[in-house]
């Protein structure tokens, strides 16, 4: 006789409430095929409960650029035309969330959040560091990160990604067009934050060499 767990003898809805409250979406997905009874309650609320689970892994004041960031990696065909359609519809004002992911877009956004949350992290931490070239030489001892400065820096990191999806292939566009296609989108202080993610990352990559100051 098979033995039922105690978490499988749950109502649905509270397997569902469960199942809302994960952290990312990779979770949700073991969770959910973990057992039959796990995933009837998965496949009976999905929409609602991946929406949840992206909201809990990306704030929300992120996950438009997130978004972005997908849809440009994402980009078909990747035309002249297609960037500067690309730019009009998503970059002229913050894009729009869609009312529901699937499963399998829902992990790409976690794979993607993942890897900004550890580049953005590290780089602060290179930013408190006395010793590191990237040191803020204004910060006081002991100093925190806020969580609205950590924000704020993962959104650079994410527009940086959606720069380098668009001209990915410097050839089939001009220095001056990306400034007039791209860079004018955006605030001064934006852009700004937008050549220290491009510094700090080419100094990660490339460490002792001579970095551009140009994106």
């Amino acid at each position: 006789m098979a033995i039922i767990s105690m978490i499988e003898k749950l109502p649905v809805e509270l397997k569902q409430n469960l199942l809302s409250a994960l952290t990312d979406a990779s979770s949700l997905r073991s969770a959910a095929l973990s057992c039959p009874s796990m995933y009837y309650a998965f496949v009976n609320a999905e929409e609602l409960i991946i929406s949840q689970v992206v909201k809990n892994q990306i704030d929300a004041d992120v996950l438009p650029e997130a978004v972005v960031a997908l849809e440009s990696s994402r980009l078909q065909p990747w035309t002249r035309h297609g960037v500067m359609d690309f730019i009009r519809h998503h970059l002229h004002a913050r894009t729009c969330l869609p009312r529901s992911w699937t499963l399998s877009e829902a992990l790409a956004l976690g794979r993607l959040h993942s890897g900004v949350e550890r580049f953005a992290a590290e780089f602060m931490a290179e930013m408190l560091n006395s010793s590191s070239a990237f040191a803020y030489i204004d910060a006081p001892p002991g100093w925190s990160v806020s969580k609205n400065e950590m924000i704020r820096v993962q959104r650079a990191f994410y527009r940086f990604e959606v720069y380098c999806n668009l001209f990915r292939e410097p050839m089939k566009f001009e220095p001056i067009e990306t400034e007039g296609l791209f860079l004018c989108k955006f605030s001064y202080w934006e852009n700004e934050q937008l050549a220290c993610v491009h510094d700090y990352l080419f100094r990660a990559v490339c460490p002792g060499m001579e970095v551009s100051t140009s994106c």
